[in-house]
């Protein structure tokens, strides 16, 4: 029986919330009225919030981290990075229990960031950039949410609901053809390679390491493919009619040389 009376002529309330497995709730009141409300209180509260009928998590914030990088942040292309920032977050928030942060909890350590209290780097010294917040606010979001779809964590999100920073949108700017000249002038004094990069980027907006890399296999007459680092998909795009073949050195030998394809002005 949930509510029973006791020798002592106090009445007590004996529940287990998530089953005979799950915690035990028990509380004593002087009235059966009182019990029997903390009774209907408890057993609704954790049918509104199922985390609450569990057993306690004791896991800490470094905890939940380390999961998050075993299941999910080791397959992230900057996955390792992405920790390494983790784990100084973690330390500076003081390792609390996972369930214990709180949106208000990590509105004062960005606070302390953003003043340059808490810093990583002396680079940083003298505080952290909005832009920079924010991404260590969705680093430590995500450290709840992947393990949450993979039924690792049961318990709500506690940066779910906070806003980021508002950061304003920089002007656009591009070059001129008088600058892509001039550009493309000093680069041919210094390396043909060089030139050959800037080239690919200026025309398919490819990054720098995605134009270095790119290999025989990936460039055809019509068409070349480049493989992004950070999203790992490959992007095609068409070639111009007029290009030239250019010998550049394969990675990791300075010996043997690949033919790719460039386009010319």
């Amino acid at each position: 029986m949930a509510v029973r009376k006791l020798d002592t002529g106090k009445w007590i309330c004996e529940c287990y919330p998530a089953g005979r497995s799950g915690r035990r709730v028990r509380k004593q009141f002087v009235t059966k009225g009182g019990a029997l409300a903390f009774e209907c209180h408890t057993m609704d509260e954790t049918e509104a919030k199922p985390w609450l009928g569990e057993s306690v998590d004791r896991r800490t914030l470094k905890d939940v981290v380390e999961l998050w990088f075993k299941l999910h942040g080791k397959s992230l292309t900057a996955g390792e990075n992405v920790y390494d920032k983790l784990v100084l977050m973690v330390d500076a928030l003081g390792n609390p229990l996972a369930t214990d942060l709180s949106s208000k909890l990590f509105a004062h350590y960005r606070d302390k960031r953003l003043t340059g209290e808490i810093y990583f780097s002396e680079k940083w010294k003298k505080g952290a950039s909005p832009v920079t917040i924010n991404l260590e606010q969705s680093y430590l979001s995500s450290v709840f949410s992947e393990p949450a779809r993979l039924g690792e964590w049961a318990a709500p999100n506690p940066l779910e609901s906070m806003r980021k920073f508002t950061i304003a949108e920089n002007e656009m700017s591009w070059l001129t053809h008088e600058q892509i000249t001039e550009l493309l002038y000093d680069c041919q004094r210094q390396s043909a390679l060089l030139a050959l990069v800037v080239k690919i980027c200026l025309i398919t907006g490819a990054r720098r390491r995605e134009a270095v890399n790119l290999t025989r296999s990936q460039s055809q007459s019509t068409e070349s493919r480049l493989s992004g680092p950070k999203v790992k998909r490959t992007v095609a795009f068409r070639s111009a009619k007029s290009y030239m073949k250019t010998s550049l050195p394969c990675r990791g030998s300075s010996s043997s040389r690949t033919a790719i394809s460039s386009f010319c002005r």
